[in-house]
């Protein structure tokens, strides 16, 4: 057997004067070691016990490479071999020493004593008799380092083998001698390599055979027993006999071996194939380890390892092993690297991270699954490591696993699942969200904060770069780009990105040396941020681009967000505070805060700028993030503490479950499971309301990347930054678009892909591109930036537009909407829980196209179709539509002036305009597009008083209502005027006392009209006094605005909180919180009062069996009870 070392061209002259040295890596338990072709070594990860050689103690651990160095400082060069053991390290130099570090556990270091302590720069190891230095005196020279667990041997090159170290089963091979000095391996004299597992030892000869030593009960050795051994035994190759041959590589872990094998064929008729090239294990396979797709205990002679349990394992060239895992390298052109076995900290590199892999599988390059690890030239890992290195053929060094000492060498102490590049941190930007106008521009960096570490120094090394781009290009457009610096590596690189139209995209890095991602979530808007509704069962949730939430509809659970039992909200109602369930203090929820809404049938959503998120409605499955013990609903928003220290960037809501998106690509859910919907590989139990990470391929891992959700009834769509689809949950109307049933399931709680199609309308082949992700209860689907949409899942209701394609379609379909030459830029489902869905697409013109289940009007084209097949139609209001919502049986549309229409079911206040259906048990429709609220007028003054003399000046203000993108019109021109004349005068808009009494103003503009009382009063008075009567009580109201009642009192009519009737009059106390302000106003009814006070504010108490009192109840009140929810000036409005 040869060994031959290939070096870049650039090492011709040191190949020729012998000075090459072939560059090496290894693997300590948790730090890692590397040899460079120029003979220095280099180590990064833990040095608690010295194992970097940097002779610095108060270094702890290195994420980065580090050089190793003697005492004097000067660094340990003309190293032509390495190795590593769990807690020490040693080089061999070219004149045969022998250098060792670390801590000298069991002797590991050779210095001749057994005692424990660390070393923190290399020593050279004694010799055999202690009196000098390994090597001297030898008429052989050391050519090979090997260690494991805490001992170390030397390969000689005569053949011999010398060892030292831990020796407790013998596995050294000195039949018992001292282990604390090197000692010469009995009956070894043909040595080639070796490799020291934990508690036993693999030597390979020279002529391809194998000899094994030590600890046996698992049958590691191979010798067909489990019996130990302090003596060289040779491995057999089965019970039959015969020996273990043509092997070329060893692995070797706690109590297990692997073994490549090139073996003879018995007839050879072509010399280009004269070997079977296969894979063996043996010893315990309790994880898998044996590659043959099962977990029996022990293997005491070598098995072959298979792709499938029944097919060899081949093309292999280099075998290592790690802890209950093995690794091997391939010799094909593409040089991918296959794990198999344990897999709890990641370290079989698939991109998942816990179980196991009977099976060997493909190491990834990056998290996506798509892309295999290639172009490698060497594997390793350690006997009792989890963590692997692989060298590239362009001498960059890939890592991954455990990483909890830095021993990837990314700068991180995060395991990684996929392969990390060591020296180069990973590639992070200065920004993961932006906020731009229309043609601002803004700058993007990407950053790195170090050159990728090589182990050739040589112009063939591979440099990270970064490619950028953007999602939606119609949304933002990179205007330049800064390459990355000329000293190999990324440093930084920067673009120039330019807000296009209003919207929302996402602009992408990938780095070219691990394909990971890293995305800026842009928002394009006039305002603080784009307008957006959403819609639920029988409520509607909007969010205006002035960051301000509303609500109206439906109030079950609370679901509006008001704090208000009053069970239907028929106009849209400002959501103003949040909840902290830590104390259930209350805070504002002020202006230019929120940026993001979601609503599922019964929850809400919402996400605002500092990347928290608030959750309300129905917590029946903890959809809120919150145990439904604490709150079985919440009519206010809470505030999920459990993502209080990650950034959302995106929120979904789903029937019962909720996702989240974090600007670092994570993706979080929480709420209902039945249906595997929160990818967390499981379905146990039903109530999740912590948030858990979504986990990765396979059900293991942390699914990262991912830059855009969506939520469907009972499955989530993902979207990566490496342009793969990935979907979870449900598929009971074949929603996901993969075929579960192969399972027994109707559904999957593991991430599958969504096999995309071919772009129709590339020339190379390339498959269609999402730019964006939409959900209906049991549908998905995506748009493209070029205008396309494509869906999937059930077809009941025409939702795929294919008549014949049946009511489940599991292949990702086109819509094409007949005649219509704009591309769709949002397509939305309506439906909530249900199949009977309908569906809104807008087109990039401003069209709204409807079509689907229509029997609430939801359609809007003045009928109650119930099935509509075809896109239809529908003009609102003769304005281009900015975006369109769709939620259970209603459609909702924004019009680029900002304003809102809404059809569909009306009976629950969804329009917003102030009517509702008077019984739950009638339903009534708005068939066609109505305007939700309507513009009025508003003052800062609705009650003027004036002595004689003084005069006011009226400051009307035009709101738009319900406008998402303006709050008010500045051009309009207002005018008034005087109901009586005799008691105020108008000029203008100032009014001018004449005489004492009451009169009204009437302010006019826009259209709109609004009134101001006006009381003109003598010298020392607050207001008119004024006396009212109802049935059986009297209320009075003095000139200091005081009120006084008497009379009867059974039902509270006299506000004193007793029931006792009284025959005198009594003040009654209003909790104003303000002692300066007072009532201007009282009415009463047959048994109750309303009362109205100098700000406008309207108080009610008494009889209440009509819902007098207007405060969701029935009850009569002996209480003064504010109506939070109306203020004077809707109260002049509406009379």
């Amino acid at each position: 057997m040869i060994e031959v070392n290939v070096l870049p061209a650039d090492y011709q002259s040191a190949v020729d004067n012998g000075t090459a040295v072939f560059p090496k890596i290894d693997a300590g338990d948790y730090f890692s070691i590397a040899l460079k072709a120029d003979g220095t070594v280099w180590t990064w990860g833990e040095n608690t016990y010295g194992e970097l050689g940097i002779n610095d103690k108060t270094v702890t651990q290195s994420g980065a490479p580090v050089q190793v160095v003697l005492d004097n400082g000067s660094p340990l060069e003309d190293v032509i071999d390495i190795s590593a053991n769990i807690y020490a390290a040693y080089a061999l130099t070219r004149d045969g020493s022998v250098y060792a570090w670390g801590r000298n556990y069991y002797a590991a270091l050779g210095q001749g004593t057994g005692s424990d302590y660390y070393q923190y720069y290399p020593i050279k190891v004694k010799s055999t008799d202690g009196n000098g230095f390994f090597g001297a005196g030898l008429s052989n020279k050391a050519v090979k380092i090997r260690a494991g667990v805490h001992s170390a041997i030397v390969i000689m090159d005569d053949g011999t083998a010398y060892a030292w170290g831990y020796n407790n089963y013998g596995n050294l091979g000195t039949n018992g001698a001292n282990n604390t000095l090197p000692n010469k391996i009995i009956g070894v004299n043909n040595a080639f390599d070796a490799e020291v597992g934990t508690y036993s030892t693999a030597i390979l000869n020279r002529d391809s055979t194998v000899f094994t030593v030590g600890y046996n009960g698992y049958g590691e050795r191979g010798v067909g027993n489990t019996s130990n051994s302090s003596l060289v035994q040779k491995m057999q190759k089965s019970a039959d006999g015969g020996e273990f041959k043509g092997v070329v590589s060893l692995g070797r872990g706690d109590h297990h071996g692997a073994y490549v094998t090139f073996e003879l064929k018995d007839n050879i008729t072509d010399s280009t194939d004269a070997f079977d090239n296969y894979v063996y294990s043996t010893g315990i396979n309790t994880e898998g380890i044996t590659g043959t797709n099962t977990t029996n205990w022990t293997n005491v002679y070598p098995v072959r390892v298979t792709t499938d349990g029944t097919n060899p394992l081949t093309d292999i060239s280099q075998i290592t092993a790690g802890y209950r895992f093995h690794v091997a390298l391939t010799n094909t052109a593409d040089a991918n690297v296959y794990a198999w076995g344990y897999n709890h900290v990641g370290q079989l590199g698939h991109g998942v991270t816990g179980g196991i892999s009977t099976l060997p599988t493909f190491v990834d390059k990056n998290n996506s699954g798509t892309e295999k690890l290639s172009n490698i030239m060497m594997v390793e890992s350690g006997d009792n490591a989890s963590h692997v290195l692989a060298v590239s053929k362009t001498g960059g060094v890939y890592v991954w696993g455990l990483n909890n000492q830095g021993q990837l060498g990314d700068q991180t102490t995060d395991n990684s699942p996929y392969p990390v590049v060591v020296g180069s941190s990973p590639v992070s930007l200065d920004s993961k969200v932006l906020r731009l106008h229309p043609t601002d521009e803004a700058d993007v960096t990407a950053t790195s904060s170090a050159t990728v570490f090589s182990l050739f120094n040589t112009s063939t090394t591979t440099t990270s770069e970064v490619t950028w781009r953007i999602l939606n290009p119609n949304i933002a457009e990179i205007v330049s780009s800064t390459p990355s610096d000329a000293t190999g590596g990324l440093t930084s690189t920067t673009v120039k990105v330019r807000g296009l139209k209003t919207g929302s995209t996402v602009l992408i890095a990938t780095d070219s040396l691990t394909g990971k991602t890293v995305a800026t979530h842009i928002t394009v808007s006039e305002g603080f941020t784009n307008p957006k509704i959403a819609i639920g069962d029988g409520y509607v949730i909007a969010l205006k681009a002035d960051g301000t939430i509303w609500g109206w509809g439906s109030n079950t659970n609370g679901r509006v967000g008001i704090d208000t039992a009053t069970p239907v909200i028929a106009t849209p109602t400002r959501i103003d505070q949040y909840i902290n369930p830590n104390n259930d203090q209350r805070f504002d929820l002020d202006a230019e805060t929120i940026v993001d809404i979601a609503a599922g049938p019964d929850h809400v959503l919402a996400v605002d700028k500092n990347g928290q998120v608030y959750a309300w409605g129905m917590n029946n499955y903890g959809q809120l993030g919150i145990s439904a013990y604490k709150y079985d609903s919440a009519s206010l928003p809470v505030l999920v503490k459990a993502l209080s220290n990650v950034f959302a960037v995106k929120v979904a809501a789903g029937a019962d479950y909720s996702v989240v998106l974090t600007d670092d690509g994570y993706v979080y859910s929480f709420g209902n499971n039945t249906r595997g919907q929160l990818g967390t590989a499981d379905v146990n139990g039903s109530q999740h309301p912590t948030p858990v990470l979504m986990r990765g391929v396979g059900g293991n891992g942390t699914l990262g990347g991912v830059v855009d959700i969506a939520a469907g009834a009972a499955h989530t769509m993902l979207l990566l930054g490496n342009k793969t689809m990935w979907i979870v949950g449900d598929n009971t109307e074949k929603q996901l678009g993969v075929d579960t049933t192969k399972d027994g399931n109707t559904y999957t709680a593991t991430i599958v892909e969504v096999d995309l199609p071919a772009d129709a309308n590339s020339s190379t082949g390339d498959k269609v591109e999402a730019a964006a992700l939409s959900a209906g209860p049991y549908n998905s689907a995506f748009m493209t930036a070029d205008g396309r949409a494509f869906v999937w899942g059930n077809n009941q209701y025409y939702q795929v537009l294919n008549d014949a394609a049946g009511e489940k379609v599991s292949l990702v379909s086109q819509i094409n909407i007949p005649n219509e030459t704009s591309g769709i830029v949002d397509l939305q489902f309506g439906g909530s829980r249900s199949a009977q869905t309908h569906i809104a697409a807008l087109t990039d013109s401003g069209k709204v196209y409807t079509w689907g289940a229509g029997s609430r009007g939801q359609i809007g084209d003045n009928s109650q179709t119930e099935k509509v097949s075809k896109p239809t139609y529908i003009p609102v209001n003769n304005t281009n539509v900015w975006g369109v919502a769709v939620g259970g049986t209603n459609t909702s549309a924004i019009l680029t002036d900002g304003y809102v229409y809404t059809w569909g079911a009306s009976d629950l206040g969804q329009i917003g305009n102030g009517t509702a259906g008077q019984s739950s048990d009638t339903e009534t429709n708005e068939l066609v597009p109505a305007k939700t609220g309507e513009d009025y007028i508003s003052l800062d003054e609705y009650f003027v008083t004036l002595h004689e003399g003084e005069t006011s000046v009226i400051n009307p203000v035009y709101n738009k209502f319900f406008n998402v993108m303006q709050n008010t019109d500045s051009s309009v021109n207002f005018s008034a005027s005087s109901i009586n004349g005799n008691i105020a005068s108008v000029s203008g808009l100032t009014i001018n006392p004449v005489s004492t009494g009451k009169t009204q103003i009437i302010v006019s503009g826009g259209g709109r009209q609004t009134t101001v009382e006006v009381t003109v009063l003598m010298n020392g008075y607050k207001t008119l006094p004024q006396v009212a009567a109802g049935e059986g009580f009297t209320v009075a109201l003095d000139k200091d605005g005081k009120v006084y009642t008497w009379g009867k009192n059974d039902l509270g009519q006299l506000g004193d909180q007793g029931k006792e009737n009284r025959i005198v009059p009594t003040e009654i106390t209003f909790d104003f919180g303000n002692p300066s302000n007072y009532i201007t106003r009282i009415e009463t009814g047959n048994g109750h009062t309303v009362a109205v006070d100098n700000t406008g504010k309207v108080w009610a108490w008494g009889r209440n069996d009509l819902g007098q009192l207007g405060n969701g109840t029935r009850n009569n009140s002996n209480k003064l009870y504010r109506l939070i929810f109306l203020t004077a000036q809707r109260l002049l409005k509406s009379v």
